[in-house]
C-alpha cells in the first residue's frame, strides 16, 4: 500500500475502514463463488471418468468376439477410453483439491477479518467513552469557571478592612481551590482524551487499514494461484485427451482407426471360417479348446509368496523385481510421473495373472511404443511388493526402523538406519539393495520424470513397511505414514552410503 493511498484512508476515517471492509466482502465473495464452481466441476468430472470406466470395461467381453485388424483397433480404442476415464477421475482429485484449498482459504480470512473488525469496535468504543466524559468534563469545567467568574465579582463588593487587602472567609478560599482543582481535572481530561484520539489516528488505525489490505492482498493472491493450479490441471487433462486422439506412436484414436483393413478382415475371416468347419468335426473340440484358453501355469506363482522362498527358487533377487525394473529401465526412465501414475487396473490384473503363471517368459509390455503401458508395470510391481506376507521391511524390526526415524539429527538418522538395514535378513537385504539401486537410477532422471526421493519415498513408504499389528487407529496410521517415508527417503538420498560397501 502507498503513503498517499494510507493517508487517503485515514483521512476518511471510519469511511476508510467501511471502504475495505467491503473490498474483502467482495473477494471472499468471488472465492467462494469460485470454489462451488470447481466442487461442481470435479463431481461432474469424477462421474465421468466413472461412466467412462464402466463403458469401455463393459464392452471389454463383447469386443473379444472381433478379430483382424478392426478387432485389434477396437480392443486398442477401449484401452485408450479406460485411460482417459482413468486421466479423467485423477483430473477430479486435483480439482477438488484446489477447491478445498479455496474454502480453507476462506476459513482463513474470515477469521483475520473478524479479528480486525473486533479490534476496530473495541477501539471505536474506547474512542466514544472518552468522548462522551470528555463532554462532560466540559460542561462541568464551563459552570466551574462561571462559578469562579461570580465568586471574584463579589469580592469587589466587599468592603475593604485594610490599605491594600480584604480579608476572605475560610470557606470561601477552600472553594476557590477546590474550583481551580476541578479546572485542572478538565483540562487534564481533555488532554487524555486528545492523546487518545491521536494515537488512534497515528497507529491503530494504520494498523487496522493495514491488516485489512494484507488481508484482501493474500486473499487475491491465493485465489489467483489456486485458478492457476486449476488451469494446469486442467491444460494436462486436455493435453492427455488430444494424445488419445493422435500421437507420435501411432495408438490415438485416429491412428487406430487408419489400420482398420477391410479386405484384410474379410480374408482372415473366410480363412478361419474354414478353419472352424474343419474343427466343428473334430471330437472333444470343445476340450481342446478349453485347455487352449486356460494355458496351465509354466512356473509357480509369485504372488503372495514369501521372500525367503522366491529369493532360493531364482537363485537371488526375485525374478519378477529383476524384469520389472529392467523393463522400467529400458523404456522408462523419463516417463514423466514414472511409479506415481497408477497403471489400467483391468490391464494390471491381467499382467499379474500372466505372471503368476510365466514370471520368467511373459512379455511384460504387449506394444514397446505404447508409453502408457509402463504404468501397467510398475503397479504389477508395486502389486507384488504389498502382496508379500511379510514386506520387504519384516514386521519383527518394523519398530526399530520407525524409532530410527524419529530421530531430528540427519546424521543420526542415517546411521541408525544404515545399522537397521544391516540387521535385515539376507534375502530382505539382497532384494532391498536391488530395488533401491533400481529406484536411484529413476531419482537420477528426475528432471524428466519429476520422481524425486521425497515422491518415490511417498509412494513406496507403505509399500514396503506396511503397517505394525495392532495398529489399526486411523491417526497412528497418518503419523507412521510420515516415518516410513523417512525410511525410505533416508535410505534413497544415502543409498552409497548405506549400500556402499556391498552394492
Amino acid at each position: 500500500m502507498t503513503d498517499d493511498i494510507l493517508k487517503e484512508l485515514i483521512a476518511l476515517d471510519q469511511k476508510g475502514l467501511h471502504c475495505l471492509r467491503d473490498k474483502v466482502y467482495l473477494e471472499l465473495q468471488a472465492v467462494k463463488t469460485a470454489m462451488s464452481f470447481l466442487e461442481k466441476r470435479a463431481a461432474i468430472e469424477q462421474e465421468y471418468g466413472k461412466q467412462m470406466l464402466q463403458l469401455s470395461r463393459s464392452m471389454d467381453d463383447v469386443s473379444q468376439r472381433h478379430s483382424g485388424t478392426y478387432g485389434n483397433a477396437w480392443m486398442l480404442s477401449l484401452k485408450v477410453h479406460e485411460m482417459i476415464g482413468e486421466q479423467r477421475l485423477h483430473f477430479a482429485d486435483n480439482v477438488a483439491d484446489v477447491a478445498n484449498d479455496l474454502h480453507l482459504l476462506i476459513e482463513n480470512m474470515e477469521e483475520k477479518s473478524k479479528q480486525i473488525e473486533e479490534l476496530g469496535i473495541k477501539h471505536n468504543q474506547q474512542l466514544a467513552d472518552a468522548q462522551v466524559l470528555s463532554e462532560l468534563n466540559e460542561k462541568y469545567g464551563s459552570q466551574q469557571k462561571s462559578q469562579q467568574q461570580q465568586r471574584k465579582s463579589s469580592i469587589h463588593r466587599i468592603p475593604r478592612k485594610g490599605l491594600f487587602k480584604h480579608n476572605r472567609p475560610p470557606i470561601e478560599l477552600d472553594r476557590v481551590e477546590e474550583s481551580q482543582a476541578a479546572i485542572n481535572r478538565v483540562n487534564h481530561r481533555q488532554c487524555q482524551t486528545n492523546a487518545l484520539q491521536l494515537e488512534h489516528h497515528q497507529t491503530h488505525l494504520p494498523a487496522m487499514l493495514m491488516g485489512l489490505k494484507d488481508v484482501n492482498d493474500e486473499c487475491c493472491a491465493a485465489l489467483r494461484y489456486q485458478l492457476a493450479r486449476y488451469a494446469y490441471a486442467f491444460e494436462q487433462a486436455i493435453a492427455s485427451d488430444g494424445l488419445a486422439l493422435d500421437d507420435d506412436h501411432g495408438m490415438g484414436l485416429r491412428s487406430l482407426a487408419e489400420q482398420i483393413d477391410k479386405e484384410s478382415d474379410l480374408i482372415q475371416f473366410i480363412q478361419s471360417y474354414n478353419n472352424n468347419q474343419n474343427m466343428s468335426r473334430m471330437k472333444g473340440s470343445d476340450i481342446f479348446r478349453s485347455k487352449l484358453s486356460n494355458p496351465p501355469p509354466v512356473s509357480p506363482p509369485v504372488f503372495g509368496i514369501d521372500l525367503k522362498t522366491l529369493v532360493s527358487r531364482s537363485g537371488g533377487v526375485p525374478t519378477i523385481l529383476v524384469r520389472c525394473a529392467r523393463t522400467v529401465e529400458e523404456h522408462g526412465l523419463s516417463t514423466v510421473g514414472i511409479y506415481r501414475i497408477p497403471g489400467i487396473s483391468t490391464q494390471v490384473q491381467k499382467l499379474r495373472t500372466a505372471l503368476n503363471q510365466d514370471c520368467a517368459g511373459y512379455h511384460l509390455l504387449e506394444n514397446d511404443c505404447m508409453p502408457e503401458e509402463i504404468n501397467n508395470v510398475t503397479s504389477v510391481l508395486k502389486l507384488w511388493l504389498r502382496e508379500l506376507p511379510d514386506p520387504l521391511f519384516p514386521r519383527s524390526l518394523y519398530p526399530y526402523f520407525i524409532d530410527a526415524a524419529k530421530s531430528d539429527d540427519e546424521q543420526s538418522r542415517v546411521n541408525d538406519i544404515s545399522m537397521m538395514v544391516h540387521e535385515l535378513p539376507e534375502e530382505n537385504y539382497m532384494t532391498l539393495e536391488y530395488l533401491m539401486r533400481h529406484l536411484d537410477k529413476v531419482k537420477q532422471h528426475q528432471v524428466y520424470n519429476k520422481m524425486d526421493a521425497s515422491n518415490l519415498a511417498t509412494i513406496f513408504g507403505m509399500t514396503l513397511m506396511g503397517y505394525e499389528e495392532g495398529s489399526s487407529n486411523d491417526l497412528d496410521h497418518l503419523q507412521e505414514a510420515h516415518y516410513q517415508m523417512q525410511v525410505v527417503q533416508t535410505i534413497l538420498e544415502n543409498y552409497h552410503v548405506i549400500f556402499g560397501c556391498d552394492g
